[in-house]
């Protein structure tokens, strides 16, 4: 027992920094004061049988330390217990050599249950403060426990665990050779994980905030191009040649209704994320080949400000086919409708995302009264229900995410099933080849409208005709 209190003595001054005289240590440790009695008490236990006595000088040892050890808790040589208030080892406890406990500590049962019911720390073990080590588990050599940490399994050596319930965070990595007081450091995967949810966060209101940027200032563009444009032709004179033109409007709802899956080709010179698609780029000889290709209709591309297009090229590409030609562009006024139809185009992209409920209303209104279809495009369950209802009967539904700016197909597929059948459905971005086209057609889309797929390859005549290949392997045969 004496050789016992002497290293539990030597160990204040090998793992407390502020450890000094022998006296110091001698009178103002009350863990150390709380392992010379328990010694006593383990003693009187143990050896002696005299158990009510050990108890006795148990609760002393409690009443003038704060530290609570049973007499039938087995210590091995060197413990520390680093201000020890609120201590509690109970009576199947063992604790090796060399273990560390701060305050706080609880080293419990669970239950009822007899026999070894007390948890075991082996070797050179360091607990941290307030952390719970319950039941009959062990704790392997010179494992770690961070504070607060609560333990109900076995941990192995060389091991650090933290959190509620406590999880192994470093296993067999370096040795920790005696007991540190830095447990203060100890990894925390809840704060590691709550962090990380806060960068996510922060990225997705970076994300957001470009996004948002973007159609801010898509729409400032916008409203400065139509007041240019009406400095130039008012939209009462815009707006006569635009029902003049209601004469030679080609149908453009009959030619995604037309048997079998349409494609509506996409011409565009360029694009924010992908930059100059095409540098000798051509409306007129891209329009005649996609026809040529068995495209059923043109979409053209007509934004100055990303994408460098222009009326222009509407007007040049339609005039080279038999087609009907949607207008692609951020409209975001009914001038900007007036002036498509004045144009020629026999369709008009109303982008859900970019407009308010009343503008869109607006639009849609004024694109029905002049005759012209309105494709109108949505991202997801949100838009796809303010879509409906202003009665769109044309719903292209995009894959590309606006956020993190990637395409997948399967996002027409999960929204497909939010669409009334009596509607016309188009999907648009990330369709690559006649597989997704026939996927596609399976979920009982009308049409596909496909850009840069196309607009990448050598030859978009082929292209297209490929896209609309029949002998493809359906998706079924190919899982």
């Amino acid at each position: 027992m004496f050789s016992e209190i002497r290293s539990d003595f030597r160990a204040i001054l090998e793992r407390d920094p502020a450890a000094h005289g022998f006296l110091e240590r001698l009178l103002c440790y009350a863990g150390f004061h709380a392992l010379v009695l328990h010694r006593l008490a383990h003693w009187l236990h143990g050896s002696l049988k005299l158990r009510l006595l050990a108890r006795l000088v148990s609760q002393v040892a409690r009443f003038f330390t704060g530290v609570e050890i049973h007499p039938g808790a087995a210590l091995g040589r060197g413990v520390f217990i680093d201000h020890g208030m609120g201590v509690v080892i109970g009576e199947t406890a063992i604790v090796g050599d060399n273990c560390t406990l701060f305050q706080g500590v609880t080293l419990g049962g669970t239950g009822k249950q007899t026999g070894k019911r007390h948890p075991t720390l082996e070797e050179g073990v360091v607990v941290g403060t307030g952390a719970k080590v319950l039941g009959n588990i062990r704790l392997g050599r010179y494992s770690r426990i961070g504070a607060g940490s609560v333990v109900v399994s076995d941990v192995p050596a060389e091991s650090t665990v933290v959190g509620v319930p406590g999880r192994v965070v470093v296993h067999a990595g370096t040795k920790v050779s005696g007991a540190t007081l830095d447990h203060g450091n100890l990894p925390d995967p809840i704060r590691n994980a709550l962090d990380d949810l806060h960068e996510e966060i922060k990225r997705a209101e970076a994300e957001m905030r470009a996004h948002q940027g973007f159609l801010t200032e898509m729409r400032e563009c916008k409203l400065r191009e139509v007041g240019f444009a009406e400095a130039h032709a008012p939209q009462a004179q815009v707006e006569l040649r635009a029902r003049e033109a209601a004469a030679g409007r080609r149908p453009f709802r009959a030619a995604l209704e037309a048997p079998g899956i349409s494609v509506i080709a996409e011409c565009k010179q360029a694009s924010p994320s992908a930059g100059v698609i095409m540098p000798d780029y051509d409306p007129v000889k891209l329009a005649r080949a996609y026809e040529r290709g068995g495209a059923r209709a043109l979409s053209v591309l007509t934004d100055r400000c990303h994408f460098q297009g222009s009326l222009q090229d509407l007007v040049d590409a339609r005039s080279a086919v038999r087609l009907p030609v949607l207008r692609k562009d951020f409209l975001l006024t009914p001038y900007h409708v007036y002036q498509s139809a004045a144009a020629g185009a026999d369709a008009v992209l109303l982008i859900v995302s970019f407009l308010r409920d009343w503008e869109l209303a607006e639009l849609y209104k004024t694109a029905r009264g002049l005759g012209l279809d309105a494709l109108v495009e949505v991202h997801n369950e949100v838009e796809v229900a303010r879509a409906l209802a202003v009665g769109a009967e044309i719903i292209g539904i995009n894959n590309r995410n606006l956020d993190k700016l990637t395409t997948d197909v399967g996002n027409s597929l999960r929204l497909a099933r939010l669409i009334p059948d009596d509607r016309v459905m188009v999907a648009e971005s990330g369709i690559r080849t006649a597989d997704d086209v026939r996927r596609l057609a399976d979920a009982g889309f009308d049409a596909v409208l496909v850009g840069h797929s196309l607009l990448k390859q050598p030859d978009q005549e082929a292209a297209v005709r490929e896209l609309l290949r029949t002998d493809a392997a359906p998706a079924s045969e190919k899982a």
